[in-house]
């Protein structure tokens, strides 16, 4: 049984051609929830006139407050019953074949948990802007690459590679997943818990919706061709984020009941959130500046965690 999972927010704009893609899949869900967070433009009303028109059951809810995107799409996942659930935002576009490709995906590999596709950016008129997803961040793309089942934890160390917006996700999963802390998003949430536990996730370098940019989105991908200059503070504030993180795992994974042998996942996010603990330390304690880099580099985290040698000069001489 395959579910669509879709969040919704002031979206009538664009909502009518995302709809569309859906109903017009090769393989149509055979639910649809929404969750709307609250909207105080026409998202609903074009929300229940899409829902008496399709063959599949359409489930609203409608927020009396508004959740933020992370719990919002926790709730509507929660509430599908679907053996597999694709997310959807309101302002992409699909590609017809994308939820038969996602479902044959997860079909031919029992062990993956959840899979997600790269996908065509275009501009707030659907008009392609000439790059895909994966690319439009140059950084990323050698990280795709090794999002192998055996080295994609590290990538995720690293930061976020998947896109909620393109991804699909074993139901089974989600009493392992929820709660979400409240300072993730929840595709890096998923994506990092499903592959600590072993349900690997799969990259499909084909693309599978068209990603729309535009400045009223909520969450998006940024170029990273000329970022804003670090300050000590913003810096600071980023590495003490980070080893927030891994501490936000470490107390879920141990709170969750898996049955499975996590001994080697905790001891390498144990040893995340010591690499930034000690990283951020370093403001405060200038004087051990040279040991803690000095030891930082010698255990490898520099190179698990961080940005490898560019992150050792910037301790060293930010």
């Amino acid at each position: 049984m395959l579910s669509v999972a879709m969040c919704t927010y002031n979206g009538a704009r664009y909502l009518p051609e995302q709809l569309a893609s859906i109903a017009n899949q090769t393989l149509l869900p055979n639910e649809m929830v929404i969750c709307d967070d609250a909207s105080q433009d026409q998202t609903v009303a074009v929300l229940r006139e899409f829902a008496q028109g399709v063959p599949f059951p359409v489930h609203l809810h409608c927020n009396p407050q508004n959740l933020g995107s992370t719990k919002n799409f926790e709730q509507a996942i929660g509430r599908c019953v679907g053996t597999v659930i694709a997310l959807a935002d309101q302002d992409d576009r699909w590609q017809p074949h994308k939820l038969a490709t996602l479902d044959a995906a997860l079909r031919a590999q029992p062990r993956a948990g959840y899979v997600f596709s790269d996908a065509n950016l275009v501009d707030a008129n659907t008009q392609p802007i000439g790059e895909s997803l994966w690319s439009y961040v140059r950084s990323n793309v050698p990280k795709f690459r090794h999002f192998t089942p055996t080295e994609q934890l590290a990538v995720l160390f690293q930061g976020n590679i998947v896109t909620g917006a393109t991804m699909a996700l074993r139901k089974q999963l989600t009493p392992w997943l929820f709660p979400i802390p409240a300072d993730w998003v929840h595709d890096a949430w998923i994506a990092l818990i499903s592959s600590a536990l072993g349900w690997y996730g799969i990259a499909l370098s084909e693309p599978l919706i068209d990603y729309r940019l535009h400045r009223n989105q909520q969450l998006g991908v940024h170029k990273a061709t000329n970022p804003a200059p670090s300050t000590d503070r913003t810096r600071y504030q980023e590495l003490r984020r980070r080893e927030q993180q891994a501490i936000d795992v470490l107390t879920h994974l141990r709170s969750v009941p898996s049955g499975l042998d996590l001994t080697a996942t905790f001891t390498r996010f144990e040893a995340q959130r010591k690499h930034f603990t000690n990283r951020a330390a370093l403001r405060e304690q200038l004087a051990t500046r040279l040991s803690v880099v000095f030891q930082e580099g010698v255990t490898g985290r520099y190179f698990q965690f961080s940005g490898a040698w560019r992150s050792i000069l910037r301790d060293l001489f930010f």
